[in-house]
């Protein structure tokens, strides 16, 4: 089965896997010029691993990984205090006929720093950490993600029989998210109808993390 027949909606925005991608594409893009774990899209010839945590790579490329997993965070339309905004939608005659809400959803976005040598994971956690909250933050915000602070573990040894040790690396974000939803009707309207809105989610814009539901329904007449 594909990816879009597991969605309801296949052109739906699902916030953990579109934060993942958006993080990974950024992190991938600084390690292609980086001196010593140049990141390349051959798995064989790549410098360094950046892949979700569920990417089964082989022992036999014994290069550093960075495996990338987005963390718990709350969801919900109302309107808050922290951070968030709702405002009414008017349809074509200036009736009020729905609502836009924009969030900045806070979460976490941990990397696993694995590589076959102490030292080596231990580098490049304090390196990861030093380029996204400080000198390359730019580029995480290019892609929606604001990193505010990190988190680095102390390295361990996780796989003794392959001398494969891993240092943890926590990030704390923030995403910015936009939902609309109005319809052509108005409120006095006697012939409304349930339908599903279409499209769903099909509008995005950047930098952000946002899904954007349009009712394109029309007075019956």
């Amino acid at each position: 089965m594909s990816e879009e027949q597991r969605a309801l909606f296949p052109e739906v925005h699902l916030f953990k896997k579109s934060v993942r991608e958006r993080f990974l594409v950024a992190l991938r893009e600084i390690y292609r010029r980086h001196p010593a774990y140049k990141f390349e899209d051959d798995m064989a010839a790549t410098g360094i691993h950046i892949q979700p945590s569920y990417a089964n790579i082989s022992h036999e490329y014994r290069v550093p990984r960075f495996l990338i997993k987005i963390g718990q965070y709350n969801f919900g339309l109302q309107d808050g205090f922290f951070k968030n905004m709702t405002e009414e939608v008017r349809n074509n005659e200036g009736v009020v006929a729905g609502y836009k809400s924009f969030k900045v959803i806070p979460t976490t976005i941990s990397v696993s720093v694995r590589a076959f040598v102490e030292e080596e994971s231990s580098d490049l956690a304090d390196e990861l950490n030093m380029l996204g909250v400080f000198a390359l933050h730019g580029m995480f915000t290019q892609v929606g993600i604001n990193i505010q602070d990190a988190t680095i573990g102390e390295t361990q040894e996780v796989e003794r029989e392959n001398d494969l040790f891993e240092t943890q690396v926590i990030f704390r974000v923030e995403v910015p998210w936009e939902y609309q939803h109005g319809t052509g009707r108005g409120p006095d309207d006697p012939n409304i109808d349930i339908d599903i809105p279409d499209p769903f989610g099909k509008e995005y814009r950047a930098p952000g993390v946002y899904t954007v539901v349009h009712n394109r329904s029309t007075p019956k007449n």
